[in-house]
């Protein structure tokens, strides 16, 4: 019976291990399937990340191309506008240089009359046997006479010549520019605060003349140089109004520093 009975318990003990290996195998072929399935659901994941990043990578070699034919365009068309800019500052160039050629021209026109009516008048009194004073200097000449004291230097006998121009002829041509170049004269001097009156006096007097834009960017610029950027400011708000695209009115502009924030 002892044998009997320890022959079934081993039989037990066989059924419980086979029970248990069953069971064993059983959730190694579960866990074998719940890893294949996320396996498969990785490579699914891993698939649709790797199609995403193509399509980034796509999108940024498009971009790319895009910037890069941008940048082409903008770089030609900067050229384009370079080239252009510099054609139109020689043609202002050029502009300026025949309008100052072309005031020179007229100034010694002008010059030349003066000179040649005053030989009139010299032989007219020689033939008619009677003896007159002098005839007196005409503007071009006292404005003549006033530029070559200036470029010497002289500037106390430039002003006399261009004080007597306005004296005797205040509504002549090259009065604005006498006036003008007393305001250099002084400047010249050193003494700022006088120029400072005339450049004033020059766009009040002669507002529609090329002097005027003129004397208020010297003014400006002896204010800028001052420290007094408000009054300066007013000045170039007045040229930017009354004299828009003249030289003055631009080359203020540049000069004005920025206003504080």
């Amino acid at each position: 019976m002892l044998a009997t009975t320890a022959c079934f318990a081993t039989r037990s003990d066989v059924q419980l291990l086979q029970n248990d290996l069953r069971v064993l195998q059983a959730e190694q072929t579960a866990g074998r399937a719940q890893a294949d399935s996320a396996r498969m659901a990785a490579v699914r994941r891993d698939s649709v990340a790797a199609a995403q990043l193509d399509q980034l990578l796509a999108a940024l070699r498009s971009m790319g191309d895009t910037m890069q034919a941008t940048n082409g365009r903008l770089l030609r068309f900067q050229g384009a506008v370079r080239e252009d800019l510099y054609g139109l500052g020689q043609q202002l160039l050029q502009l300026q240089t025949m309008a100052g050629a072309s005031e020179q021209r007229l100034r010694q026109f002008r010059l030349d009359m003066e000179e040649r009516n005053r030989e009139i008048q010299a032989a007219q009194a020689a033939d008619s046997g009677v003896r007159t004073a002098a005839a007196a200097p005409g503007p071009e000449q006292l404005f003549d006479v006033g530029l070559q004291q200036a470029r010497r230097s002289a500037w106390s006998a430039a002003r006399s010549a261009f004080a007597d121009l306005l004296r005797q002829y205040p509504q002549s041509a090259v009065a604005s520019d006498a006036q003008l170049q007393i305001a250099y004269s002084y400047e010249g001097e050193k003494n700022q605060v006088a120029a400072d009156s005339v450049y004033a006096l020059v766009a009040a007097t002669y507002p529609r003349s090329t002097a005027a834009p003129t004397a208020l960017y010297k003014h400006a610029q002896s204010l800028i140089v001052a420290k007094k950027t408000v009054e300066a400011r007013a000045l170039i708000e007045r040229l930017t109004r009354d004299y828009p695209g003249s030289d003055p009115e631009r080359l203020a502009r540049e000069m004005l520093p920025p206003p504080a924030p």
